[in-house]
């Protein structure tokens, strides 16, 4: 049975989005293809490479990345595995709607408050200025591995939509 969480929450811009876009958030699917990670140097590259291993990241280089879409009451979640090994699991929650709305996602310690844009029929998460920083952390550590963990997590899904396959 298909779920209109996401199709309710874009409303009538969800018809904006590609065909294979408004499958993958009603129906559920996965999106798979190679990723390329990097932490950056100096502070932030230490405190990235940190976090990211707390959050079972893999290290820099090239990976092998399935990223597995499903909806429920809770909302949506992004369940991403890296070469068949370390599972990293969001889940998503819908605040208002496209035009003054915004999606909160927690991974591990972290929560970020996420907009959307649509162009071209991609779905572009955009990160806002607030978020939680895990309490080890002071802002502008948190400010700098935000940025990388956005990164990585969200620019993939946009290269690899057009993989997508059920």
């Amino acid at each position: 049975m298909p779920n209109v969480l996401v199709k309710n929450w874009f409303g009538d811009k969800f018809s904006n989005l590609h065909p294979l876009l408004q499958k993958l958030h009603t129906e559920g699917g996965r999106l798979t293809g190679d990723v390329e990670i990097s932490y950056g140097k100096g502070l932030a590259g230490v405190i990235g490479v940190r976090l990211a291993k707390k959050m079972s990241l893999p290290s820099e280089g090239t990976h092998q990345l399935v990223v597995s879409i499903s909806h429920d009451i809770d909302g949506l979640h992004w369940d991403r595995c890296f070469n068949n090994q370390a599972l990293v699991k969001s889940l998503f929650k819908p605040v208002g709607h496209v035009e003054d709305g915004y999606w909160i996602e927690t991974t591990g310690p972290l929560s970020m408050k996420l907009t959307v844009d649509i162009n071209d029929g991609g779905w572009f998460w955009r990160v806002s200025a607030q978020a939680t920083p895990p309490t080890n952390l002071n802002n502008r550590q948190f400010y700098i591995f935000r940025q990388q963990f956005f990164n990585i997590f969200h620019r993939f899904t946009v290269r690899q939509s057009r993989q997508y396959r059920t």
